[in-house]
């Protein structure tokens, strides 16, 4: 109790102690592992009751029961945390709270494809692109394909680019008809290409999903 009043920087009400006491008896939770709960909860100013509790619910359903468990996986959630903020500043999302939706393609992105946030950016300006909008959707597919790929920096992203936008444009002159045996005709059945890179985009990504 003493240590969890100087964690919190208050005083101890009864209901309190009962929380505390219901996370060893109840929980199963060893009095550093509390310890180390309270720490992380005051960093992030969120030391309330619901949300102490609902953490050391999900540390307990999690096996946390050791300090060095404990320091590990709060690195893991300081680490998220740090993505998610980084991500809403790119994103221009400084209005409100991310969605539990939202949050989940950032866990998704940050702990089982582990890209790298320098592509971020680039991912974005990429939807923003070709949907008009921000689609995490979209979004998803573009770095999907790119951690499929392998690719970590931006640069790898643009070689890439360049070396499929040139067999692109191979692909399309041996398609393009022969030329025509009036000199006076003039052939207007150009390739646009900007339209064709966008069409082979759409269709890898709707591959790669």
């Amino acid at each position: 109790f003493y240590q969890a009043e100087t964690v919190l920087n208050k005083i101890l009400t009864p209901s309190d102690m009962e929380m505390l006491y219901s996370f060893v008896d109840w929980l199963g939770l060893p009095v550093e592992v509390i310890t180390m709960l309270l720490s992380y909860a005051a960093k992030r100013g969120k030391t309330n009751r619901r949300y102490l509790e609902t953490v050391a619910i999900d540390w307990a359903e999690r096996g946390i029961d050791t300090f060095e468990a404990a320091e590990a996986h709060v690195m893991e959630l300081e680490a998220l945390d740090s993505a998610e903020h980084k991500i809403r500043g790119i994103l221009g999302i400084y209005d409100r709270a991310l969605t539990p939706t939202e949050k989940k393609y950032i866990r998704l992105w940050i702990e089982d494809d582990q890209i790298c946030l320098d592509l971020i950016p680039l991912a974005y300006d990429r939807t923003v692109e070709h949907t008009g909008k921000l689609s995490w959707a979209y979004m998803n597919k573009i770095l999907q394909s790119w951690a499929a790929e392998g690719f970590t920096t931006p640069e790898q992203v643009r070689d890439w680019d360049g070396k499929f936008k040139q067999q692109s444009k191979s692909q399309s002159a041996q398609c393009l008809p022969k030329k025509s045996k009036f000199n006076n005709y003039e052939d207007t059945n150009q390739t646009d290409y900007a339209k064709l890179e966008e069409q082979l985009l759409d269709m890898m990504l709707d591959h790669e999903g």
